[in-house]
């Protein structure tokens, strides 16, 4: 008798579960108008220049963004950090000694400090070498970047948390207005408190990329087919093809999150292979370490220019 209980039990829950699952696609979808941002221009992805396309130059340096833009990149995505003078510079890590020939913490140094570093000492290109072996080339501050280039379409990773990236979210917005930069560039961060902050300062005028909790929760109520509920913050969802076991490029995931209105990007896509399969399903944005190998696939494909 217990046996038929325990059985009985286990039926009428997937029972209900189906009840239920069968129920929901009767909910009215909360359906999105198209993303609103500025971006999708073509028929075809975004071709986002990585760091400056870290891999062939010396990544969130002036030359990486020129000669990205001279490959053909569409975007230029950068990361941007404070300085000990509370000015924002391009550069990744959170330490100087990788790309430089710095040491220590960039908190640490002023911008004028900052100025004196070699980010092209340590640079390898594809073959192993450093063609830029005998030149200085300079980080620039982010206002530098949007003196330089007032047309381009720019992605803005702001990698403080905590105070300093509260601080590094004010210092963000008074450089997009003085700049006038409104409906061109795409802030993201991976901390969702420094988002937040960044929204909530600036009244959600500007295009984000969702944070880790945002893109999460779509993830998870899309695997449970609950992803009608989601109600999106931001307009962009930047994420990569695989996280732990979950397979992310779905071609189903990618139009569900299409219907909800997010603008979806992949990074970091580095292979012909994985790009080919990117762009037949349509995604809104690749962002690489390689834009020559993503231009080289959207040619065969008839997509470029």
């Amino acid at each position: 008798m217990e046996n038929k209980s325990i059985k009985s039990y286990i039926f009428s829950t997937i029972f209900a579960l189906i009840i239920l699952l069968l129920a929901l696609d009767y909910v009215p979808e909360n359906k999105q108008r198209s993303p609103n941002y500025s971006f999708k221009q073509y028929e075809r992805p975004l071709i986002i220049a990585h760091g400056g396309s870290k891999l062939l130059f010396p990544e969130n340096t002036l030359l990486a963004f020129d000669s990205s833009l001279a490959l053909g990149a569409d975007m230029l995505e950068m990361d941007v950090r404070l300085s000990r003078d509370s000015q924002l510079v391009c550069i990744h890590d959170e330490s100087l000694d990788r790309t430089s020939n710095g040491k220590g913490e960039v908190a640490r140094y002023s911008l004028l400090v900052l100025k004196q570093l070699n980010f092209a000492k340590k640079f390898k290109d594809l073959d192993g070498n450093n063609p830029y072996a005998d030149t200085t080339i300079k980080i620039p501050s982010l206002e530098q970047v949007f003196v330089r280039y007032p047309l381009v379409k720019i992605l803005i990773e702001i990698k403080d948390d905590g105070e300093s990236g509260l601080k590094a979210s004010r210092e963000l917005a008074y450089l997009l207005k003085k700049y006038k930069r409104t409906d061109d560039v795409i802030i993201s961060s991976f901390h969702q408190a420094t988002l937040d902050y960044f929204q909530k300062i600036t009244a959600n005028k500007y295009i984000c990329s969702a944070a880790s909790n945002e893109a999460r929760e779509f993830l998870i109520k899309e695997k449970l087919f609950l992803s009608k509920f989601q109600f999106p913050q931001t307009k962009i969802l930047a994420i990569p093809t695989n996280e732990s076991f979950l397979s992310l490029d779905k071609a189903s995931l990618i139009n569900k999150a299409q219907q909800k209105g997010y603008g979806i990007f992949f990074w970091t896509i580095n292979s012909e292979n994985e790009m080919e399969l990117l762009i037949e399903k349509k995604v809104d944005g690749i962002i690489t370490d390689r834009p020559d190998l993503l231009i080289k696939v959207l040619q065969k494909k008839g997509l470029y220019p």
